[in-house]
């Protein structure tokens, strides 16, 4: 018997267009399932991390913003 888990995963992208199309691409994948939460800030990526764990956090936001959030999640 296989046990199968939805992988959680926390998209920081600010380009709706191109969240869109990392869904699409997680949308063909076979091998597992996806949740998938997108957020386009940094503050409501720390809010989301507040209420809860992700297996892989996706981030794609400017330098600036990058940098705050890895400093804020240390």
């Amino acid at each position: 018997m296989a046990i199968s888990y939805s992988v959680k995963i926390l998209l920081i992208e600010d380009n709706l267009a191109e969240a869109r199309l990392l869904q699409e691409f997680l949308k063909q994948a076979k091998s597992h399932e996806f949740n998938l939460v997108h957020v386009k800030r940094l503050g409501e990526a720390l809010q989301e991390l507040s209420r809860g764990t992700y297996d892989v956090i996706l981030l794609d936001l400017n330098s600036v913003m990058r940098f705050q959030f890895i400093v804020r999640l240390e």
